[in-house]
């Protein structure tokens, strides 16, 4: 089994934009199974127990796997990411080929959702961009946004072509009827004017993500505040926060950041259980004790944080 790690938690415009369908094969001892398009998930080791096939984005599984993977198999050329929590969030590895016990990478019963990222039939799949039915988006809709979670610049072109980036991966659809259509499995969405942005509406998985076109702050060593949207932080992770003698960071009620590194000045905001910093880092951020803990998806670095 290849496995990366990723450095951004990003729902992508797979989650965005494509359809939460699929397909599942059940049986009580999975030896023969898998293997085939999709991932197949096992109950155990070895290939062994209940299992289940899926051809499409699972956001949340249902509580009979929920927790409960010890094995899993991927289709050729096909790459999945999972994650420990519902919706693509927490930490995610991206999976490829089989493996036998996925305690040896200690996620030995932790998935709880999973997607495309690569291969396949479902999502947006690499490849030549737009399609037929494509008509001209109005100017507001026009150009390059930026969602903060899940993670995708998105660009509407004014001729109607539709273009996300995620990590580098490349996904195409269209502006038809008022919303994007997906090239890759044909998952509409509609679009409204939100602000400055947009917000889309997921027709197939009810999801709905907000998309700012201004994006971005000062660099690094007091370059400003970090323009993006922020969520009210839970009362543990208010006030200011030391790690070590030379870091110390404050998060507001409101949630911006601010830190100080050996006495330089960055800017953050805190949103939904993560800090996107102004260089594009996000960490996520749990409870610990009198402060709180951050994991940086893109380094893996680990601070604890005490209360001052």
């Amino acid at each position: 089994m290849r496995v990366l790690q990723l450095g951004l938690l990003s729902s992508i415009a797979l989650v965005a934009f494509a359809a939460a369908l699929s397909t599942e094969v059940s049986g009580q001892d999975g030896r023969m199974m898998g293997g085939g398009p999709g991932i197949t998930v096992f109950e155990d080791r070895n290939f062994r127990g209940d299992t289940v096939t899926y051809q499409s984005n699972v956001s949340n599984l249902p509580s009979k796997f929920r927790n409960k993977i010890s094995s899993v198999r991927v289709g050729d050329g096909e790459q999945w990411q999972v994650c420990d929590q519902a919706n693509y969030r927490g930490q995610c590895i991206n999976i490829s080929g089989e493996e036998s016990d996925l305690g040896r990478n200690d996620w030995d019963n932790r998935i709880s959702s999973m997607r495309r990222l690569r291969g396949g039939g479902g999502g947006w799949p690499g490849g030549g961009g737009g399609g037929g039915g494509t008509t001209r988006p109005p100017s507001w809709a026009v150009g390059t946004f930026r969602s903060a979670y899940p993670s995708v610049v998105l660009t509407i072109a004014s001729n109607g072509q539709v273009q996300s980036n995620i990590s580098g991966q490349i996904y195409y659809g269209r502006w038809t009827g008022g919303g994007i259509r997906s090239d890759g499995d044909g998952a509409f969405s509609t679009v409204q004017r939100s602000g400055n942005g947009i917000r889309t509406y997921n027709r197939s998985t009810g999801q709905t993500i907000d998309f700012t076109r201004n994006w971005g702050g000062g660099g690094g060593g007091g370059g400003g505040d970090w323009d993006g949207p922020t969520s009210a932080p839970p009362s543990w992770a208010i006030g200011t926060f030391s790690s070590g003698n030379n870091i110390r960071m404050t998060v507001d009620r409101n949630g911006r950041v601010t830190s100080y590194v050996d006495g330089q000045t960055y800017y953050g905001r805190y949103y939904f259980g993560s800090i996107y910093d102004q260089n594009g880092g996000v960490s996520t951020v749990t409870q610990d004790r009198n402060g709180f803990r951050t994991y940086n998806r893109s380094t893996g670095q680990s601070l604890n944080f005490r209360r001052r």
